[in-house]
């Protein structure tokens, strides 16, 4: 390499180019000759194809459209060659935007809902849109394909996606909810069907303390338009406090021919609550039983332990637990 950049280094020299000068004037009138010529040529008119974005805007309104549509066009153009160069050689290009309300749709026969329109009704659109130093002479492909469905509606729950955590001492007292807590989704049927709710995006929030109101963005759902797009969610927090209850307990499912006691005859139910729900807590909001029918048969003769469970309590209360969970029990013949 350094050999290479010496002798071009010799050959550029003062004394060299001297010693060359009538080779060194033939490529300078070369040079000159080739610029004149590049002139005249580009001076000139053609017809090429350039390839070249587009956007169709004012769909129908009361349709979704289910295809893909070109994002380019192939244009078959007449301009003049420095005109064809930029455009060959240029990298951004602002897209045509071609406006569907102007433009009429023609029906595919025997095609429920697919429409097309044919290239040449688009070209005088598209030339008033680029250079008036280009002529649009055809466009490829020569139509455009709409795939539509009919626009449907659907109204779908609005579910919040939180995580949370509580500071000592607080409790939430209902499940986090949404307002509005429901949506109406537009949309192509065959994707509504599918749709049985929607969801927030998710909302991580720890140590809480305080009931909270947060603005919250609704899961997109893709090709479906939804009714709201952000939404309010709400966690209703609240302190706590920890109480017992004694609750008897209930014996079902027993034949009329036995009579059965039971040892303990209650239990001791703890729980925590909210401190505004504390008093709204009474012994009748909770159910514990003794279920006889699944009781093994063959074992009413002597003491055995009998499970006890809780089917009822109040939807208000949180971390219940019992005790005892199994008693002691007598048969006795009426």
């Amino acid at each position: 390499m350094k050999k290479i950049l010496e002798n071009i280094q010799d050959f550029l020299s003062v004394e060299n180019l001297i010693k060359h000068r009538k080779l060194l004037v033939y490529f300078i009138f070369v040079a000159i000759a080739s610029i004149f010529w590049l002139l005249s040529a580009l001076s000139k008119n053609y017809e090429t194809q350039i390839k070249y974005p587009v956007r169709f805007v004012n769909l129908p309104k009361d349709k979704v459209l289910i295809n893909e549509l070109p994002e380019f066009l192939n244009l078959n153009v007449d301009g003049y060659g420095f005109t064809l160069l930029r455009y060959k050689v240029k990298r951004s290009i602002v897209p045509v935007s071609i406006d569907m309300g102007k433009n009429n749709l023609f029906e595919v026969p025997d095609k429920a809902n697919k429409y097309f329109i044919p290239s040449r009704y688009l070209i005088k659109q598209v030339s008033s849109r680029i250079s008036d130093d280009l002529k649009v002479l055809e466009i490829q492909p020569d139509s455009i394909i709409f795939d539509f469905t009919q626009m449907v509606s659907k109204t779908v729950a609005l579910k919040p996606d939180i995580s949370y955590t509580t500071d000592r001492q607080f409790l939430v007292k209902r499940k986090p909810w949404c307002e509005p807590d429901s949506l109406i989704l537009s949309g192509p049927k065959s994707i509504l069907d599918k749709v049985d709710f929607c969801m927030t995006k998710h909302l991580d929030i720890e140590n809480l303390s305080n009931s909270i109101q947060r603005s919250i963005g609704v899961k997109a759902i893709d090709g479906i338009k939804l009714s709201e797009k952000r939404v309010n969610v709400f966690i209703d927090v609240e302190k706590f406090t920890e109480a017992t209850m004694r609750v008897p307990i209930e014996i079902i499912n027993l034949p009329d021919s036995l009579q059965l006691k039971v040892f303990p005859d209650g239990i001791n139910i703890s729980y925590k609550v909210a401190l505004s729900d504390f008093d709204k807590v009474k012994p009748y909001q909770f159910k514990a039983v003794i279920n006889y029918k699944g009781f093994p048969s063959g074992s009413n003769s002597d003491f055995h332990k009998m499970r006890v469970e809780l089917k009822k309590f109040p939807s208000f209360v949180r971390s219940i637990s019992y005790n005892p969970k199994q008693v002691d029990y007598l048969f006795e013949k009426k």
